[in-house]
């Protein structure tokens, strides 16, 4: 049970470290530059450490970038050294970018998903990829998120999504026992 405790407290910290920008780009390194520039000289985060990121996104970006299919939504993921705790940026791309989503067709972004887990934490490494699966299974998460232009309700819609798999985890848990 200790385990369900931890993944509730750091819920809550996930949503309270959530993040919002404006983005401007015209490609998946632009869109990345822009989401991790707030982030340099915060928590020991250098710009060296950055440039890993991003470098760790773009390498791997078949893997790293997730584009939902109709959803004009992209997620960027990946795991990085020496990172305390992870990040979570949501941002709103205002500039006019099309790529390829996962059925190899071309849409047009509105907003861009950046999450970054510590690679040596296998908890928030769960919680992320919970998030990841919520923006594929949850029929109204995608579309409240590109509607809303306001950071407190990013973050209640994160939050809710993260409840209902913290529930999962509990249910998990107690059928474990």
């Amino acid at each position: 049970m200790e385990h369900i405790a931890w993944y509730g407290k750091r819920i809550i910290e996930l949503c309270d470290s959530l993040k919002l920008k404006d983005v401007y780009g015209k490609n998946s390194k632009d869109i990345i530059d822009s989401l991790l520039q707030d982030f340099a000289g915060n928590d020991g985060i250098n710009n060296e450490k950055i440039k890993q990121i991003e470098d760790k996104l773009l390498g791997r970006e078949s893997l790293g970038k997730i584009i939902l299919p109709g959803k004009g939504f992209v997620i960027y993921h990946c795991t990085a050294s020496d990172l305390v705790e992870p990040i979570l940026v949501f941002g709103k791309v205002k500039s006019h970018v099309k790529m390829k989503n996962l059925i190899n067709e071309y849409e047009i972004i509105k907003t861009a998903f950046l999450m970054v887990a510590p690679d040596d934490d296998k908890m928030w490494i769960e919680i992320l990829g919970d998030l990841s699966v919520s923006f594929i299974e949850s029929k109204d998460l995608v579309k409240n998120l590109n509607e809303i232009n306001k950071i407190d309700e990013a973050k209640e819609f994160v939050k809710k999504a993260l409840m209902d798999k913290y529930y999962d985890e509990i249910k998990r848990n107690l059928v474990g026992d």
